[in-house]
């Protein structure tokens, strides 16, 4: 066999790669691949005398039987550096520099982790273990998660601080368990209410649905609390009208692309904030694979904002939750999700700390860039911060003394290698 990867127009990120038969140099298979970001890389490899390819697409890992040109197995599960194959029954855990099989054990695994914070490995009967590489490879069971088995895997999420599986067995079709991935307590348990599950946005906290009552209509819950079958179940709305399904196109981080009224065009609507702008179904679909340039939409200040939230609609609060997610703020305040704002000045006060500005705070993000604390510069030597998961006020003693800054844009905090950025010019 022979494969070559290429592709047209300097259009590197998307490619194709033919599989072509030596002898004769007829084309079995085409795979198109797209999103690359990367130089893609393909691996050979001879399993139990069978040829298998193994190749990139989008975030996963596939491989392909070169004898079977039909089926192609997508691997959705990798540990730090293993691959988890389903095969009959069985995993088999593929070291990824090698691509030699390190072990092969008699049940299905899952694997799930959140950054770099944890890592674990889960079989279908909710045991959970830890993962280890240092000496060979080791899986050390935890505990389990749940008293159940697992029959279909249809989706696992996680956050910061949850865990979201969502899977089927003989006794329950459609299960959506919710733990909390620091106790791994259970916090929610919904059974057979859906079935087709659209997205699980681990940024806004919600799981959008197909309303089981209403045809096509998406629906979404929050799970950041702890209500279990509870959970208050809302519509998504367009234009005041419910969303259906015929109109929904993707969701990426908190970002929801529908369709718009004008051909040629896609609506996309920041689900934390509430603006929705224009933008062209080229631009959507260039931009799609490429996550982190979905802000940059709505700081384009050429694309058209067909709704402007006002900001003289917000709930004040006076409190910061650990599930609440920091927007943006401006000289007095704090803009939360759900339409909510805390005003600075005064819930620094529980601080202790003595201030000198009343604006001279701003958003600070963790080594992860997600946006976990409010810094504020409490005089010339010191910084005063608010941690959101602690919920915890912090200081730092500088040892010389800065400008006093008003308005600052933006700070960076990262606790591991101790260092902390602001950047002042908006």
């Amino acid at each position: 066999m022979l494969l070559a990867e290429y592709y047209y127009d300097k259009d590197y990120q998307n490619r194709s790669i033919d599989i072509i038969e030596f002898d004769t140099l007829q084309t079995k298979n085409t795979i198109n691949l797209s999103g690359i970001q990367c130089d893609s890389k393909i691996f050979h490899r001879i399993f139990n005398d069978v040829d298998y390819i193994f190749y990139q697409e989008g975030q996963f890992i596939c491989m392909i039987a070169l004898d079977d040109f039909i089926e192609q197995s997508p691997v959705c599960y990798q540990l730090k550096d293993h691959l988890i194959f389903h095969s009959r029954g069985k995993s088999i855990f593929v070291d990824t520099k090698s691509l030699d099989i390190a072990k092969q054990l008699d049940k299905y695994y899952y694997s799930f982790k959140y950054q770099d914070l944890y890592e674990y490995a889960m079989d279908q009967d909710f045991n959970i273990y830890e993962y280890e590489n240092l000496e060979g490879f080791n899986l050390t069971k935890k505990l389990q998660l749940y008293h159940t088995n697992i029959k279909w895997m249809y989706a696992i999420e996680t956050t910061l601080n949850r865990l979201i599986i969502f899977f089927g067995n003989e006794k329950i079709d459609y299960n959506l368990l919710i733990f909390d991935s620091l106790t791994f307590q259970l916090v929610g348990n919904i059974e057979n209410y859906f079935n087709h599950l659209i997205k699980i946005d681990p940024i806004g906290n919600k799981i959008y649905f197909l309303d089981p009552n209403i045809r096509d209509q998406i629906n979404y819950f929050n799970f950041s609390a702890n209500l279990s079958e509870c959970y208050e179940i809302i519509p998504v709305i367009n234009n005041g009208q419910y969303l259906m399904i015929e109109e929904y196109q993707d969701m990426k981080k908190n970002y929801l692309f529908y369709n718009s009224k004008q051909v040629g065009k896609i609506m996309v609507k920041d689900l934390l904030t509430g603006v929705i702008k224009e933008i062209s179904k080229e631009f959507y679909e260039s931009c799609g694979d490429f996550p982190d340039q979905l802000d940059e939409i709505f700081i384009n200040k050429n694309l058209k904002q067909t709704q402007e939230v006002k900001k003289d609609d917000y709930e004040i609060v006076t409190e910061i939750n650990s599930e609440d997610i920091l927007i943006e703020n401006d000289g007095d305040f704090v803009y939360l999700n759900g339409n909510r704002k805390l005003n600075w000045a005064d819930f620094r006060i529980k601080s202790g700390f003595e201030f000198q500005d009343e604006s001279s705070f701003c958003i600070m993000f963790n080594q992860f860039h997600e946006k976990q604390y409010i810094y504020d510069q409490a005089t010339w030597s010191k910084i005063v911060y608010f941690d959101k998961q602690s919920l915890k006020f912090e200081s730092i003693d500088l040892i010389e003394e800065t400008d006093l800054e008003i308005y600052p844009h933006q700070a960076i905090l990262n606790e591991n290698l101790g260092y902390l950025m602001r950047i002042i010019q908006k």
